[in-house]
């Protein structure tokens, strides 16, 4: 009853109007479509954060096996440098 009172106070017979309902039922459609779009391109975005997450993982992996290489390099590097540096030229 709320409502009808409402609905008279807006204008008599508004909601009755056969254009205004083809518009509401076309706005209604329009937003079913949007919310469809919506949903799949939150779909394809959770699926591309889980792709980005596990990269990520093997990029941190990688990563950690390279520091690891370059200071097992540079100890090398550095006992090399040590021994040769303790050696005297040959007299000419």
């Amino acid at each position: 009853m709320a409502c009808q009172n409402r609905e008279s106070r807006i204008a008599p017979g508004f909601m009755s109007n056969p254009g205004f309902m083809s518009n509401m039922e076309q706005a209604i459609k329009d937003l079913q479509d949007a919310l469809v779009v919506i949903a799949e391109i939150e779909k394809r975005q959770s699926a591309m954060l889980r792709d980005h997450a596990e990269h990520l993982g093997e990029l941190l992996e990688f990563r950690s096996r390279t520091d690891q290489n370059l200071a097992e390099n540079t100890a090398k590097l550095n006992g090399l440098i040590g021994s040769v540096g303790g050696m005297h030229p040959p007299p000419q």
